[in-house]
């Protein structure tokens, strides 16, 4: 990965995680139940978990671990 890219983290709503991957939203939970996708961080107060944020920088390495394994396969 680029340096340029990752210089600095920065925090991602679930839409441009969708954007950056081209996986549903259900799909991105479904991964992370399952710890094969980046988990979220939680920045919500009290019981209701409505603002979920993901590192950017792990997004890309996950983009980028499956490019590797693809070239594996």
């Amino acid at each position: 990965m680029e340096n340029a890219q990752k210089q600095s983290d920065r925090l991602i709503d679930l839409q441009e995680v969708i954007a950056l991957t081209a996986v549903s939203r259900s799909q991105i939970y479904n991964l992370m139940k399952h710890q094969n996708f980046p988990t979220s961080l939680s920045l919500s107060y009290g019981k209701a978990n409505r603002c979920s944020r993901w590192s950017f920088n792990e997004v890309i390495d996950w983009i980028e671990q499956k490019k590797v394994n693809r070239a594996v396969a």
